[in-house]
Order: C-alpha cells, then structure tokens, then sequence
C-alpha cells in the first residue's frame, strides 16, 4: 500500500475522483451553463469561460475506475427507470397535485423567452425560482416542443436517481450490501404508521400518512423523489459525495464548485448540506487550498450572481419559528408533538444504530439537524 504521505499526493493530482464522481459533478453543474443563456450576451460569455475554467481545474487529472461493475450498473439503471416511472414525472402514471407547479414552470421555461417574464398591472416580474433541475428539459423543450421536456425530464430524473444508488452503493463492497443499500435508500421512511394510528386510527389503501406531525413532516425517501426531485436529488448526491470523500482533498478541491451550484438546485438543500461541509473538511490541512485562486476565484462572481437571482424578494416568502403555530400552548402542545414526532420519525432508529455502530461525525450531524428543523417553518 503507498503511503499516506503519496496517497496524498495522488488525491491532489485528481486521483481521487473517480467517475462517478466527475459525471456527478457534470450532472450538477450542467444546468448552470444552461441558466447563463439569461444573461446579457457579454455577461454569458464571460460567466461561461469561468464555469468552464473552475470546472476543468477541479476534475483536472486521470480518473480512478467506476467501481462498480457493468452488470450492476445496468441493473442499478433498469431499476432506476421503472421507479422513476412510477413517480408521475414523464406522466406515464398519475402525477401528484405538486406536478401542476412544476409542469407549469417547466412548460414556461420551455416556451418563452429566457428569462420567462409575466407581466400585470403592477408590472413586469420575472420567474424566480431554483430552476437547475427543470433547465436541461426546458432546453430540449425550447427546441423540440414542450412533449419532448416532459420526456427529457423523465431521463433527467432517472439519470439523477441511478448516480444517487450507485454513490451510495459504493459505500460498500458486496453484492449483497449493493441490494441492501438500493432497497434501505428507496423504501426508508420513519414510523409514519404508529403516529397515523395514534392520531387518525386505520389508514385506507392508498392513504397519506407522512402529515399526522400537525404541520411537522419528515418525507420518506421514496415520497421526497416522486414529489420534490429537485430538492432531494442535489441533496442525496451531495451527502453521499462529502460521506466519501470526508476529510480528504478531493473534498476541498470540489467545494467551491457544489457550493456554488447546489443552491440554484434548491437553496434548503445548500443550507441543509452546509454543516457537513464545514466538519467534513480538513481545515487544518486544506484551506490554503481551498480559498485559493484557482479554487475559488473563478466560482466567487457566479455565486454572486445566483445568490442575487434566488434572492429577489425572498424576504416575501413567509417563514418563523414552528412554535407561532400553537400560540400560547408551547409547552404543552408543541413540546409533545416535538418529542413524539422525533421519536418515531428517527428516535428510536439513532438509538438502534448507537447500538451497533460507532459515533460518526456524519452520523452526528444528522441527528443535530433533525432535531432541529422541527423549530423552523417556511409556509405556506
């Protein structure tokens, strides 16, 4: 085995990103080259350069392999598809009522004018919203009619779900722990059941579950894909890509870039990512690298100008604290919808896993973070 010392030297030298995580990194960035088509023409061309330059410099060096077997692969793929099919993205099946904002979004960004403006008698206003998951469909919708986007987004969806059960499956070696992996990550959801028979009693077939918290709702994983796409996709890869590359360089190297793309993905995935890129980075070691030039000088103006863009009138989106929603009943009322939900929505799960795993710095953070997010409310 080299030493750590070389081992080092090879992660710096891009050896230790391997495909996946290069088309990963492609698959989130790619929209933002797309959203550069809003720009003033020199503004583009000056935006797109350095998106090309950060980009190149961060995979720059030869790739390790895939990792994980064509066979697999394929099976990963073929699995992808058909759950994805299932989600009502395509409308193959029945597509939940959340769609008909997306589909409305997708179908402005296919048909008008980039950026797509409305127009009333209080003025002219233009879409805000975090577009990368919708842009490469709107592309092939913008070209090919509005028929085609719902198809490319269908592929676009699939295509992200495969690199999520492959980054994830290589967290470990077997197959068997490969079937694991895909089975746990698609059908883990809390004890939504148990909170629904206590507060409601029997569900019916086909029944939804996940909202008995009273306003507190921690989606299945299968539930967060065939709803919200856009923020568990860049949520899920980004985990796994920090989980795997957790204090190496490789993870210094690469964060500017996600940072920077990751929110016009969905700014609560970026702020949600946020605390396991500051304890998974080696400061010590890899902040000169980090806050160097070439690292971050060419995605500093392009976080700019997306921080601007999310940022228009985010003030007007209503948000506090969870407790206004049981006013003057805290202690009594939301501390006992708190406690419960957390028990049985990843409680009981931490205490399991304590069992028989050791206390990970991931592992902690996470608990932290859903212990807290029951506190915050962005509505309606």
């Amino acid at each position: 085995m080299p030493d750590c010392q070389e081992n080092s030297r090879n992660i710096i030298r891009g050896h230790g990103l391997e495909w996946i995580d290069r088309i990963t990194i492609g698959y989130l960035a790619f929209p933002i080259f797309l959203f550069f088509l809003w720009l003033e023409p020199l503004y583009a061309v000056g935006a797109f350069l350095l998106m090309v330059y950060g980009v190149f410099y961060t995979l720059q060096g030869p790739a390790t392999g895939l990792g994980i077997s064509r066979r697999w692969l394929m099976g990963l793929g073929l699995f992808a598809c058909v759950w994805v099919a299932l989600s009502g993205i395509g409308h193959f099946v029945y597509a939940n009522t959340d769609w008909i904002i997306r589909d409305a979004v997708l179908h402005d960004l296919s048909v008008l004018a980039w950026p797509p403006t409305y127009a009333d008698s209080a003025g002219i206003f233009i879409l805000r919203a975090p577009v990368a998951y919708f842009l490469p469909a709107a592309a092939v919708g913008y070209a090919f009619g509005t028929s085609a986007a719902d198809m490319a987004l269908y592929l676009w969806t699939a295509l992200g779900w495969l690199l999520v059960l492959v980054s994830a499956c290589k967290l470990f070696d077997t197959p068997r722990q490969y079937v694991l992996c895909a089975l746990i990550l698609t059908f883990f959801g809390g004890m939504d059941v148990l909170g629904y028979l206590w507060r409601y009693g029997e569900p019916t077939l086909g029944e939804h579950i996940e909202g008995w918290g009273r306003g507190i709702q921690y989606s299945s994983n299968t539930t967060l894909l065939f709803w919200v796409p856009n923020h568990a996709l860049p949520s899920w890869l980004v985990t796994a890509f920090i989980i795997r590359h957790w204090r190496h360089t490789t993870l210094a190297r690469t964060a500017p870039l996600l940072l920077t793309v990751v929110p016009l993905w969905s700014p609560l995935a970026a702020i949600g990512l946020l605390p396991f890129f500051l304890l998974g980075l080696a400061w010590r070691r890899d902040s000169r690298l980090l806050f160097s030039l070439r690292t971050c000088l060419p995605f500093a103006p392009l976080a700019l100008v997306m921080a601007q863009y999310l940022g228009m009138d985010a003030s007007s989106v209503p948000h506090g604290w969870q407790m206004e929603v049981f006013p003057f009943m805290f202690f009594d009322v939301f501390a006992l919808w708190y406690a419960l939900f957390c028990m049985l929505e990843f409680g009981f799960l931490v205490l399991l896993l304590l069992g028989i795993l050791r206390i990970s710095w991931p592992l902690g953070i996470a608990v932290c973070v859903l212990f807290f997010l029951p506190f915050l409310s962005l509505r309606p």
